[in-house]
């Protein structure tokens, strides 16, 4: 597998990236590409939380001195292969916490609006949806049942995470979004750093921001440094 020379790795839990991808990823920082590792799962449960089952047999004492380890995990394997970790504060579904209450709506909300294909869904014994699958283009999200100590961003009544999506067509997707009823929070907009975005918000509250390069603009044109060559 060959990656273009800005790419962004999205990657469902800790480790998970690299573990898949780690040779892929080494290939492409060697050859001067740079490369993020975005983990979805990955928010801090809290140092008050006890551990868990597996994460007591493995000598941590609480959840989030769990997490920091595997951060720190995480942070070790990038470095190896030359590699940015961005995470999200999204906690892992272990830890009380996921994206949607519903599942089911969606996964119906997210093809329907911005285009993506469901591949994969598990439905448990009590009849709902508790893992899912998507994919847009090369890109893959994972949905599961958050529990009942979830709230979304809608019911907090805040943006709590913005999802970024690079696209080969954003206009096309915007007029698709709008048409299939999605609150438009930001029409398409040419960036200064040579992406035209728009953004869109779903029905759970979360913000997504779908882009598509448009220009190669040097780092240091917009502002931006770069710290790593």
């Amino acid at each position: 597998m060959i990656l273009p020379a800005r790419t962004t790795v999205l990657s469902p839990h800790l480790d998970d990236g690299v573990f898949s991808l780690g040779a892929a990823i080494a290939r492409a920082t060697r050859a001067v590409a740079r490369v993020r590792v975005a983990t979805l799962f990955a928010g801090d449960p809290g140092w008050e939380r006890p551990a868990g089952d597996w994460d007591a047999r493995t000598g941590f004492r609480t959840a989030g001195e769990a997490v920091a380890a595997r951060r720190a995990e995480d942070e070790r394997a990038c470095a190896l292969v030359g590699a940015r970790p961005v995470w999200t504060p999204l906690p892992e579904r272990a830890y009380g916490g996921s994206t949607d209450e519903d599942v089911a709506g969606a996964l119906e909300f997210l093809s329907r609006a911005f285009g993506f294909e469901e591949r994969l869904r598990y439905t448990g014994s009590e009849g709902y949806v508790n893992h899912a699958e998507m994919r847009l283009g090369d890109g893959v999200i994972y949905l599961g049942d958050p529990g009942e100590q979830y709230r979304n961003p809608k019911a907090l009544g805040q943006e709590t995470v913005g999802i970024y999506v690079l696209v080969d067509d954003v206009d096309a997707l915007y007029e698709r979004a709008r048409a299939a009823g999605a609150e438009i929070r930001e029409e398409p907009t040419d960036q200064e750093y040579g992406d035209r975005r728009f953004t869109a918000r779903d029905p759970e509250g979360h913000y997504w921001y779908f882009a598509q390069q448009i220009a190669q603009v040097a780092a240091e044109d917009w502002g931006a440094t770069v710290t790593a060559s």
